[in-house]
């Protein structure tokens, strides 16, 4: 499909207050939009059913399904990067309420601290949200996301209740294929410079990795059904300005069992801590405002494929015969941000142990800011 068709039906797609949603994957170039022909319900309780899910972060408030039923599905082949007019910001936007944030936020981060010397939790993931003006619309934040974040899970989302969600995460919540799933340990952060590969760990940082490793390891293995879990060495990932440790894991696991993994690592130490009712029932009550959807997760569900069997074998009728089987491919909601009534919401997170200093924890959700404030 041409580029200006596909963005046209995306703006009178939200013109119309109607439902979609546009996202790339990692490391490829297809973008594909899923346009709602009616408002999608808050539900979602069969994992079987085929669409997109857009989850919150407590499990207790409702989750998005846009069935792929009711929907329009565009597809752009590449997007062209010369189609925007975008050079990096030398100075970028300045939140509001600045120094009450950080004053907040500090106090936050010491009662997260205090928390985990009294025994309660081993790590906590704080939060908080930066409010910038809104220059521009969405779409135009999105086709910036597009051109700046190739190795990122890009996406544009929308409902009326809800209004516009935009990111560029770096982390797998899961991946299947078949009988075999993936996913990732993603925690620690420290600046990355442009063109930087070597990076220097310390050990709050491995610390704060190998909570989240054990965590997912642990709760695969409590899984009757999951088994064969493979972990990879210690990684360095980079997204954006940032740079984070990362472990890839993979198993083979029963189709069946897959709400139970969803629900087993969701939400991952990376985005709440440890042990997570803990951490999440501290988060609850300390932290300044509602997560919604920030730091949920969202992504292909049951997304029907057709693949092609014994592609090897001479025999030219097996070579044609192709099967079709069930992907699911979902994110947590990471490096996000939220419009609504002409301002953008970054939202901001940092894992908190018992070595964390406040005021580093403050600079790194400047750090973090600044991977996304830049297209404002």
């Amino acid at each position: 499909m041409e580029s200006d068709l596909f963005f046209n039906a995306i703006t009178n797609h939200l013109k119309a207050q109607k439902p979609l949603v546009v996202y790339r994957k990692p490391g490829q170039s297809l973008v594909t939009a899923q346009l709602q022909q009616k408002l999608a319900k808050q539900t979602f309780k069969q994992h079987q059913q085929e669409g997109f899910i857009f989850a919150p972060f407590y499990k207790d408030e409702a989750s998005y399904f846009f069935s792929i039923r009711d929907a329009e599905i565009l597809k752009l082949t590449s997007f062209d990067k010369s189609s925007i007019d975008y050079a990096e910001p030398t100075v970028l936007p300045v939140e509001r309420e600045i120094l009450f944030q950080k004053q907040q936020h500090v106090r936050l981060i010491s009662a997260a601290i205090d928390e985990i010397k009294q025994g309660g939790c081993q790590k906590i993931v704080v939060s908080r949200i930066a409010k910038y003006a809104a220059k521009e619309d969405a779409l135009s934040y999105f086709k910036r996301l597009l051109y700046k974040y190739d190795s990122a899970f890009v996406y544009m989302w929308y409902h009326p209740d809800e209004g516009v969600w935009l990111g560029a995460t770096p982390e797998v919540l899961v991946r299947t294929q078949r009988n075999k799933l993936k996913t990732m340990a993603l925690a620690g952060t420290q600046s990355a410079r442009e063109n930087q590969t070597t990076f220097v760990w310390g050990e709050k940082e491995k610390k704060e990795q190998a909570f989240v490793t054990a965590f997912i390891k642990d709760n695969l293995n409590a899984i009757n059904g999951v088994e064969q879990i493979e972990i990879s060495s210690l990684k360095t990932q980079v997204a954006g300005k940032v740079a984070h440790l990362k472990t890839d894991i993979s198993a083979k696991f029963n189709p069946e069992k897959l709400k139970e993994i969803i629900n087993q690592l969701h939400p991952t130490p990376a985005v709440c801590g440890t042990p997570k009712d803990e951490a999440s029932s501290f988060l609850a009550e300390n932290e300044n405002y509602k997560r919604t959807y920030y730091s949920g997760y969202l992504g292909e569900i049951n997304k029907s494929v057709t693949q092609d069997r014994n592609p090897r074998k001479r025999n030219v009728e097996n070579s044609a015969f192709r099967s079709l089987s069930k992907e699911t491919d979902l994110y947590v909601n990471l490096r996000c941000m939220k419009l609504n009534e002409g301002y953008v919401h970054l939202f901001l997170g940092g894992g908190i142990t018992e070595e964390s200093d406040s005021e580093m924890e403050w600079e790194e959700t400047l750090k973090k800011a600044s991977t996304l404030a830049s297209i404002l």
